[in-house]
């Protein structure tokens, strides 16, 4: 896979401890990197800056080997498609007008693509921005932001203000972007979108990058969750104190054992013929809570 887009150490202090640093983030062709953290995080900054709109402190980006400045934003601006948080337009145009004006900025045609995709999300582009509802306003960002097939997509917040419906197309529409090569950054607060849909996370916490994995690689790192209804505190005590769990929780008439040796509690409790459990399947919830909490102590967010 082809690496579209590359930061190297790229750092925005806006003092108090605000901002993002030393953030270092590659964008594969045909993958589709989730970028999730808790509000005030970097996240937001982090975006800005891989899409020409701020320029860091320090710190280099690239797309396709070419260093990005916002001087020479226009020169890469065809190859990316950014869609921000909150979307905003001229509230007296149209989408109509404002995908035109897109089409002229970008200098290219694809007046056929931004009716298809109007027509695919059910946009009405003749009424005037103003008078949009929430969810439309977003479907036009989304319009202009895909309009033009870019090679690389910043995506802040996609999903939000879409119906279920719109945000599964949206979702067909950024995997249909991935298999023709696209290379995508996508933050959300919906951990189960995230996880369903992207193969790489990357997760900020104060300005500071502190998982960066393939998605495969994390969920099989994660805890381990044994759900047991009937088991002897004696063979709790003793998976405690041989190290084969890392914390236990009684709920109702259920014990939660949290593992990341799956395999021996499995032996260990099949050896005291245990069989009546089953195990969660891991996810990228649990795993980002664990981590808020960990970094959570004395941290400004």
């Amino acid at each position: 896979m082809t690496i579209l887009l590359k930061t190297e150490s790229i750092t925005k202090d806006f003092g108090e401890h605000k901002g993002a640093f030393d953030i270092d983030i590659e964008l594969k062709s045909g993958e589709i990197t989730g970028f999730i953290g808790p509000n005030g995080a970097g996240k937001t900054t982090t975006m800005l800056m891989i899409a020409g709109f701020i320029a860091p402190d320090s710190g280099v980006i690239k797309i396709l080997e070419s260093n990005i400045t916002v001087q020479n934003i226009y020169n890469v601006m065809p190859k990316i498609g950014f869609l921000p948080g909150e979307i905003s337009f001229d509230k007296n145009l149209t989408a109509k007008q404002i995908f035109k004006n897109n089409q002229s900025l970008l200098q290219i045609e694809c007046s056929s693509k931004w009716m298809e995709l109007s027509k695919y999300l059910d946009l009405n582009i003749n009424k005037k921005f103003e008078e949009l509802s929430l969810g439309n306003r977003k479907k036009v960002g989304i319009v202009n932001t895909l309009m033009h097939e870019p090679k690389i997509l910043i995506l802040d917040e996609p999903s939000s203000g879409l119906d279920p419906l719109i945000q599964q197309k949206l979702f067909k529409l950024l995997n249909d972007a991935k298999e023709k090569g696209s290379a995508i950054l996508l933050s959300s607060h919906v951990l189960s979108q995230v996880q369903t849909i992207c193969d790489n996370i990357i997760m900020i916490k104060n300005g500071n990058i502190v998982i960066k994995d393939t998605k495969e690689n994390i969920l099989n790192q994660s805890l381990k969750v044994f759900r047991i209804e009937k088991i002897n505190s004696v063979y709790v005590e003793e998976l405690e104190k041989n190290r084969k769990i890392e914390k236990w929780e009684q709920h109702s008439n259920e014990i939660l054992l949290y593992t990341k040796d799956a395999e021996g509690v499995v032996k260990y409790l099949t050896s005291k013929e245990i069989y009546s459990f089953y195990i969660d399947k891991p996810n990228l919830e649990d795993t980002f809570l664990k981590e808020y909490e960990i970094n959570n102590n004395n941290t400004q967010l």
